[in-house]
């Protein structure tokens, strides 16, 4: 479980979409994936997803100098 843990949380800091199914928002709970637009169910909605970054998050992830 920690390298799941690792891997949502490089994700999501790497501004990437993330697609899950329902029986995964616990460990995205875990993980501290907070739900926006690149967050999505693994479906037809995550591959347009997938095909951007969510510079939105960055704010909230780290500071810019």
């Amino acid at each position: 479980m920690p390298r799941l843990l690792t891997a949502c949380r490089r994700a999501f800091g790497h501004l990437k979409a993330i697609g899950h199914t329902p029986e995964a928002q616990p460990l995205l709970d875990k993980a501290g994936v907070v739900p926006d637009d690149g967050v999505v169910p693994l479906d037809k909605a995550f591959v347009q997803a997938a095909g951007r970054r969510y510079w939105d998050r960055e704010p909230g992830i780290r500071t810019l100098a």
